[in-house]
């Protein structure tokens, strides 16, 4: 196409579809070539490369934004995208590093959902201290706002609080949506309170008009396995909708793994009260990062600028051979001594 027609329209498009269908090197590429800053080009780019679920492709991406001097003032939506792959990733220092180039671009205060997704990172990052602060700081709230600080506190075990900020952002005049209800379960789940998730996950459509979705059901039935509650839970399984299942394949896995992870815990653990008692109370600590999404639990380390993703048995790396060679040679060092 001729120089002429490449518009920042069309730059933005490109760069974006290319994003989207999973072609990151060749998005990268095209915007090294274009002519002009092209901010929402690059932001495209970032979104696109997140929302593909690659995002340590995103902030590689959003990096070489930075890195090019020509973009003064780079698109908002590049840094909550951005944000948004550093909450995939909980990686904090990133976070920080967010948080420094907003303050300086005055995006904090001036721009909600930008504010919303550095809350998120620090939620999902385990800095939840700093989460508060932030939210505290924020002149603006939306309904985004109070999920990022309920999603965080719920999946980190502190329920009481998420229940807590729930009945603030009500007080405040806010409605719940979808995402409430997922971080409120979530935090009755790994803090054993069985009575308070049936009262949410019941007057979620009765009282809010909010249709539960299969990411719901997920949490409640791992709320009902991690409390010995193992036939609810199998009974909760076998009555989701076909519609929700469809829908949501990854959060069927995970409705499904919920009752083998509690008998798991069953067997484990020894016989588990099933009204909530002393052995569902010392569960209230986090067993691991929920999302309510079906992911799979990871590892990642960073070597310079690329970000190095593993899960449990993961052969996919390219250099897996290696990585277990040495990984061998470290348990036979260890078994030594």
């Amino acid at each position: 196409m001729p120089d002429r027609l490449k518009d920042a329209f069309t730059w933005t498009t490109a760069a974006g579809g290319l994003a989207r269908a999973g072609r990151l090197s060749d998005a990268l590429r095209l915007l090294k070539q274009s002519r002009g800053p092209q901010p929402e080009a690059w932001a495209a780019a970032v979104s696109g490369a997140q929302y593909r679920g690659a995002a340590a492709q995103a902030l590689q991406i959003f990096r070489e934004m930075l890195s090019r001097g020509g973009i003064a003032r780079p698109a908002p939506h590049s840094f909550t995208s951005a944000a948004a792959a550093a909450a995939d990733l909980s990686a904090l220092s990133v976070g920080l590093q967010l948080l420094s180039h907003v303050m300086r671009r005055g995006l904090f205060s001036g721009n909600t959902l930008v504010a919303n997704s550095l809350v998120s990172v620090f939620s999902k990052s385990g800095s939840l201290g700093d989460a508060l602060r932030l939210f505290g700081l924020m002149r603006r709230r939306d309904v985004g706002s109070w999920n990022a600080i309920i999603g965080g506190l719920g999946c980190h075990g502190r329920g009481g609080e998420a229940i807590t900020m729930f009945d603030r952002m009500r007080a405040a005049g806010f409605r719940p949506d979808w995402i409430s209800f997922v971080g409120l379960l979530q935090g009755c789940s790994h803090c054993g309170r069985v009575d308070e998730g049936r009262r949410f996950f019941e007057s979620m459509e009765r009282d809010f008009g909010v249709r539960r979705r299969a990411e719901h059901y997920a949490c409640m039935a791992d709320l009902l396995a991690r409390a010995g509650m193992l036939q609810e839970a199998a009974a909760l399984a076998a009555a989701l909708p076909a519609d929700l299942a469809a829908a949501s394949p990854r959060s069927l896995l995970v409705l499904r793994r919920a009752s083998l992870r509690g008998c798991r815990g069953r067997s484990r653990r020894g016989e588990l009260q099933a009204d909530g008692g002393p052995a569902a109370q010392q569960r209230c600590c986090p067993e691991g990062r929920a999302t309510g999404k079906g992911e799979v639990g990871c590892s990642w380390v960073q070597v310079r600028e690329t970000v190095h993703l593993f899960a449990a048995r993961d052969e996919t790396h390219p250099q897996s051979p290696d990585i277990y060679a040495v990984l061998r040679l470290l348990n036979d060092a260890m078994t030594q001594h």
